[in-house]
Formats: C-alpha cells, structure tokens, sequence
C-alpha cells in the first residue's frame, strides 16, 4: 500500500535530505509536493490532499502551526520537525503523531512514519466497517441511537456542530441527526467535495451557490442557507475557489 505525503520546511536542503531518507527506509510513502513557505504550503495541501505531512516549525516569520490551524483536518497524520525541543508541549495540543528533532534520526522517523501508517489504515478500516456492503465512496452511514441512515454524499448540502453531536442539512428539505461529533464525521467525508469552512461548519463543495464577501465572509449554500467563514479559513476558501 502506498501513502502520500507532502513535505513543507523553508530550507530546500532539508526538503531534499527528508525525501531521500523517506525513499530509502519508508519506500511506500510517496512524497507529492515540497513547499518553502506557509502561503504556498497551504496551496499544496490544499492541491494534493495528503495522508502524512512533514512540517517544520519554524518557515521564515511564521510558524507551522499557522498551517495546522488553517487545514483543521482530523484525519491528516502530521510529525513536525524542528531543531528546537521548546515547542514540543504546543505541539501535542495539536495531537501530532511526533515531534522530531534535526538532525532526523533515522530509527524515530521510521517510527514515527509506521505510526503515522497504522492510524491511516485504521481510519480506512473504519470507514468500510460503517458502510457494509455498500460503496463507501457513495454513501455516509449516519448512526442514530437505533438505527443507521445511509445519506448519499451528493445529497448532503452542508454539516453543523451541534452540542457534540452533527446536524446534516440534506436536499429535499431533509435533516439528518448524527450521534458522532462533527470531527469524527469529517473523518468519513471524501476529501475534495467537502471543506470544513468554520469550527461548527462544514460544506458541501458541489451544493454552493455563491460567496458572500461581507465581513469574514459566508457561502451562501443551494438551500438558502448561509454558512459563516471563520477568520482562519477565509484564506483557504478563497484560495480553493479563486475568489
């Protein structure tokens, strides 16, 4: 099995050192893109939707959590690495796999990579074990406390938090109500359809009808609804959709 990854670190010498050490001891990690600053570490991210990120911390006068609190995804596997030990406690408020230091020892980062490759197989595992005998490419299975719902992707429009559980607003004037929180149900939604816009919110990319420039900026969706931007990801909104 092959697994993707992105490498984002301002030195292109470390980029280059961190992709020869991954080819030659993680050979089924493909490394997609590097990126040299946080504005085109975003892009990349945002273009090739990886499963593994290598960060550093430290990228010219902004750091690499600048990026984590940008992509929000719960299902990316991220190990920073840096040559400084004083960020490892902010680190882990992030849930990162690992935190290594420059020089990469080569046994931690073979480490850090097999963990990083178990979670990734475990969440997969998940996804099929919710959609038996159905495509799980085509359907979220949303539990309720007796029952499961099969909703097609197509058909959900957009996704609320809604006191630890999920709202799903779905076409035809439909509503669905998911037992799981809206950051374990990010976890089951196909990367590129859906994008999660605000801390409580999540949309579908397919159901927008237009973007609304007021403020921080909303997305008006297709059944009327308008859905906030959050400070923190009106970048990337408008990066994904060229506004």
């Amino acid at each position: 099995m092959i697994f993707t990854a992105v490498i984002i670190d301002d030195d292109q010498i470390n980029n280059k050192v961190l992709s020869d050490l991954l080819k030659n001891y993680c050979p089924d990690i493909k490394i997609l893109a590097c990126a040299t600053n946080v504005e085109e570490g975003i892009r990349t991210m945002v273009k090739h939707k990886p499963q593994i990120l290598f960060l550093d911390i430290q990228i010219h006068n902004k750091t690499g959590f600048d990026i984590i609190k940008v992509l929000d995804d719960p299902s990316l596997q991220i190990i920073l690495i840096t040559a400084y030990e004083k960020y490892a406690l902010q680190a882990f408020k992030f849930a990162v796999v690992d935190y290594l230091l420059k020089p990469i020892a080569i046994e931690e980062l073979i480490a850090a990579c097999k963990r990083c490759k178990s979670r990734i197989v475990q969440i997969m595992e998940a996804e099929k074990k919710s959609l038996p005998g159905l495509n799980s490419s085509e359907f979220l299975a949303v539990r309720h406390r007796a029952e499961v719902e099969m909703v097609q992707f197509i058909d959900i429009i957009h996704l609320e938090s809604t006191g630890g559980y999920t709202t799903i607003t779905i076409t035809k004037n439909r509503k669905a109500f998911s037992s799981r929180s809206l950051k374990e149900t990010e976890t089951l939604l196909p990367k590129g359809m859906f994008i999660r816009v605000h801390n409580s919110h999540i949309v579908n990319t397919r159901q927008i009808v237009r973007y609304l420039s007021a403020k921080a900026g909303a997305l008006e969706m297709s059944d009327g609804t308008h859905i906030p931007i959050s400070p923190i990801k009106k970048k990337i909104v408008m990066e994904l959709f060229n506004i």
